[in-house]
């Protein structure tokens, strides 16, 4: 069935209505598309948050739970758990979700190393595209923010 798959969080959420209403199609909301649970961070603007992470090798900060939060690879097994098989997001017509955790689940749908997430730096309000092909996914447009530029 399609639908759009969202993250329950209220600015996702609000994006998806819009989506599921010009898709005409219905809206499900979905845990595990939470954003990483930053705990005590949560809040602070994501530089702060970076000035942190930054000395830590790729290992370090894909263990580091911060205080109250979860680490990187803990919001990855939560992906992993969910997608079994990639079958809901194959079936999905959008999926509304958050900088991080999509970060996280671009290189798991293209069958990256986990270092390649960082090249996947998304823009608020952007759109990304991907075809569901026999061997996986594929990457049909990434980043887009064209239609930000219109009007309305």
């Amino acid at each position: 069935m399609r639908s759009v798959l969202t993250s329950p969080e209220q600015r996702a959420l609000e994006t998806a209505q819009i989506v599921a209403e010009a898709l005409v199609v219905p809206l499900r909301r979905s845990e595990w598309l939470r954003e990483r649970n930053w705990g005590q961070w949560s809040g602070q603007p994501w530089q702060q948050i970076h000035e942190r992470l930054k000395p830590m090798s790729l290992e370090e900060r894909f263990t580091f739970v911060p205080p109250g939060g979860e680490s990187w690879q803990q919001m990855e097994q939560r992906l992993l758990a969910h997608l079994q098989g990639w079958r809901q997001l194959s079936e999905s017509a959008a999926v509304v979700a958050h900088g991080g955790l999509l970060r996280a689940l671009i290189h798991l749908l293209l069958d990256e190393p986990r270092e390649s997430s960082f090249r996947y730096d998304l823009a608020n309000a952007s759109v990304s595209v991907f075809g569901v092909e026999a061997k996986g996914f594929e990457v049909l447009g990434l980043n887009e923010v064209r239609h930000l530029e219109q009007e309305n």
